[in-house]
């Protein structure tokens, strides 16, 4: 029998989407991140989006009998997938922060052709002072409530023409954790022309995440990333990170362009030179139009690669980043209610102590949540500003708690408003899960053991 529902009302389901499997089908709930083994009962119901329960019963029951019919829907039900009012995300609850990106130098030694900051300057050229770097530590440590651990992201410009502040600033780090009660992990992102063996042993002894930028081989390097002489430093990379390399201690970033848009190919060469992580970034601003649409061409085929390789080569496949993690968040279900943590549990501080979502957003002063050195905290104000309900475009998207609106920055930038969709993002978060979400499914519980588990 049926349980409270009244006949009279329409219904309405949670943004979803069906997937068929060797002629199984599949229902991907949006709204609570699951999958369900689906039967025709429940694919009959599907097609009955805004009728009424009435009208929905009177349709399937012509082909199955009303206590399957019921049981069914109760189900339905039951697991919240029929809404039955609007459910909007959790109220945004600002957490302590737990992470800054220190701006060490608003300035660079190459000259890369897509720089989003300007040669590195982000429209203010300088170096942080060792005050300014130092403050920013004790405003971290003061903000940070109860999070036991910290994050210290090292970042330019090229940092490494900071290296001497590097080093004061672990040095301090060090100090304090002896009284905060804190422990400090450090990421670094540098474009490795300016490493040597000092340096090297110094990443090592600090266990500091190193990133790299690097395009592909060296043609495809040289393409977009050169010296402001317009010299190339594809070899120098190659030579300064061999070290880092050898040592599985460091992770490449590729920016795609049309230069490289063989995503396949830029990956094998990367993973050929024994980085431990690869992701890859589109520069769609640099995109014609059919390089475009090549470049969804090709991240089909790196969806179907990585699919292969999870078969037989989970180590490799879990390098492609961006695939990887979008495995893992339909695996784990966890929601996003923003695409990501910026502005939120972590800010990026430039060299005059301002605070910002993250460093992307540091040439736009529109967008200063605060300074080290004032009590004035934005970070409210922001996360209610790009939490995925304000999105119109994504009310009705199965990824929207997948997703979270996307980058705040690329919406910024593209569309004038972090509001308001950028397209082209879109649609490559859309080609990303379409493509993965087949291919966990296509694994088995074994198969799921040995990946998520490793």
């Amino acid at each position: 029998m049926k349980e409270d529902n009244s006949e009279k009302n329409a219904i309405k389901f949670h943004p979803f989407k069906i997937f068929t499997i060797k002629d199984q089908s599949y229902l991907f709930d949006g709204s609570s991140i699951s999958i369900y083994k689906i039967d025709n009962t429940v694919l009959k119901i599907l097609e009955c989006q805004s009728k009424t329960v009435k009208e929905i019963r009177d349709i399937v029951c012509t082909e199955i009998d009303e206590q399957m019919f019921w049981d069914t829907f109760n189900k339905m039900v039951k697991s919240g997938f029929i809404v039955k009012e609007e459910i909007l995300s959790p109220e945004n609850e600002i957490p302590c922060i737990k992470g800054v990106t220190l701006m060490l130098v608003q300035a660079c030694n190459l000259a890369c052709q897509y720089c989003f900051g300007s040669e590195g300057e982000y429209a203010d050229r300088g170096k942080m002072h060792e005050n300014v770097a130092i403050d920013t530590i004790n405003y971290l440590i003061e903000n940070s409530g109860d999070a036991k651990e910290l994050y210290i992201t090292f970042f330019g410009g090229e940092p490494l023409l900071c290296f001497d502040l590097i080093k004061k600033i672990i040095g301090y780090c060090k100090d304090k954790e002896k009284t905060s009660g804190k422990k400090f992990i450090y990421n670094m992102t540098t474009n490795g022309t300016l490493l040597n063996d000092e340096i090297n042993e110094f990443i090592i002894q600090n266990k500091i995440g190193t990133m790299i930028s690097i395009d592909g081989n060296r043609d495809q390097q040289n393409a977009k990333r050169y010296y402001k002489n317009g010299a190339g430093c594809y070899d120098e990379v190659i030579e300064k990170t061999q070290f880092l390399r050898e040592k599985d201690c460091l992770s490449a970033r590729a920016t795609i362009t049309a230069s490289n848009i063989e995503l396949k190919e830029v990956f094998e060469h990367l993973y050929s030179l024994g980085f431990r992580s690869i992701p890859m970034a589109p520069a769609f601003n640099l995109f014609t139009e059919p390089e475009y649409n090549l470049y969804f061409t090709e991240l089909k085929k790196l969806c179907d690669y990585f699919g292969e390789l999870l078969k037989k080569d989970i180590g490799k496949a879990k390098t492609i980043r961006i695939l990887w993690k979008a495995l893992k968040r339909i695996h784990t279900g966890a929601k996003q209610y923003t695409a990501c943590g910026a502005g939120i549990n972590g800010v990026a501080v430039d060299i005059h102590g301002n605070m910002y979502p993250c460093h992307r957003f540091v040439s736009n002063k529109e967008y200063i949540l605060g300074n080290i050195y004032d009590n004035i905290d934005k970070r409210k104000q922001f996360a209610d500003e790009v939490r995925v309900d304000n999105f119109e475009e994504c009310k009705n998207c199965y990824l929207r708690l997948l997703c979270g609106g996307g980058c705040s920055y690329e919406n910024y930038v593209e569309m004038g408003s972090t509001q308001k969709i950028f397209e082209k993002q879109c649609l490559e978060t859309k080609t990303i899960y379409t493509n993965m979400i087949p291919i966990y499914l296509s694994l088995n519980d074994e198969e799921k053991k040995s990946i998520f588990d490793s």
